[in-house]
């Protein structure tokens, strides 16, 4: 083999070198476009944080609101709806008992009175306990869908405390020197081939950040127009209240009246 001389050997040498020199420029040239890319990224991502932990406390805010609706109307209204029914049915009995039973007829005919009186009192709860029962299917079925969330939530922690404990370490063996960057070595080559798996990874990152988006908007849409639903149940609720307690006017003066009648010892 001939042995190159020394002007050969440098042109060799200058050829590597401006391989090296072109591959490590184009590296860096593509390290700032990793690290423009990777910040506008942080904003899209942070950004997305930002939203959708906003849309979670507009979402928890419907939730108490309609706990409110749900409170005021079965704990509130469907009691003093209930008390109204009792009071109605105990003034029909006084009415129908004060009737003056005459004859046999009239015994028959007050206390066959009486008995229908009872069965549309039946009949009304055995209604209303088909409602009961059927709203009861559907909070079962609402606690099945709370655990899930909370069974999602903890899944969620869990792979924030994971990746915490896989970094922290990391970190932990950096500082005690057991592992060291420079011991990866550095080449263009490898380089290069970290930089490429970073704009991968962006990509990737980017494709996942637009889904969000795009879930944050149609969630949002369908919490502002559960809003509307529960404001304006809100005031429906109030509205029936007014109802129940014209209601319950009518009924303390038939009362009034069935009181006085009981008096006189007789209907007209």
């Amino acid at each position: 083999m001939t042995e190159l001389d020394d002007t050969e050997k440098r042109e060799i040498i200058s050829a590597l070198q401006g391989l090296t020199n072109t591959g490590t420029a184009t590296n860096k040239l593509d390290i700032q476009v990793n690290r423009s890319q990777v910040y506008e990224l942080e904003s899209v991502v942070y950004g997305n944080r930002q939203k959708l932990y906003s849309e979670r406390t507009y979402i928890e805010e419907n939730r108490q609101l309609i706990l409110k609706n749900y409170a005021a109307s079965f704990s509130g209204n469907r009691f003093m709806a209930n008390q109204n029914s009792e009071d109605i049915f105990r003034n029909r009995m006084a009415i129908l008992k004060a009737v003056p039973a005459v004859d046999a007829v009239m015994t028959n005919f007050v206390e066959s009175h009486l008995s229908q009186a009872q069965v549309d009192v039946i009949e009304h709860h055995a209604k209303l306990n088909g409602r009961v029962a059927a709203v009861n299917a559907k909070m079962a079925k609402i606690n099945v869908l709370l655990s899930e969330v909370n069974t999602d939530i903890m899944e969620g922690n869990q792979e924030i405390v994971d990746w915490n404990a896989i970094h922290a370490n990391i970190n932990s063996l950096l500082l005690s020197g057991e592992v060291s960057i420079k011991d990866e070595g550095a080449s263009s080559e490898e380089n290069a081939a970290r930089i490429a798996n970073t704009s991968n990874r962006v990509r990737q990152i980017i494709e996942s950040s637009n889904k969000n988006s795009a879930k944050y908007a149609q969630v949002l849409s369908m919490a502002e127009e559960q809003r509307l639903n529960i404001m304006t149940n809100g005031q429906d609720i109030h509205l029936r209240r007014l109802d129940i307690q014209k209601n319950h006017e009518v009924i303390a003066s038939n009362a009034l009246k069935v009181s006085a009648m009981i008096l006189k010892g007789s209907i007209n």
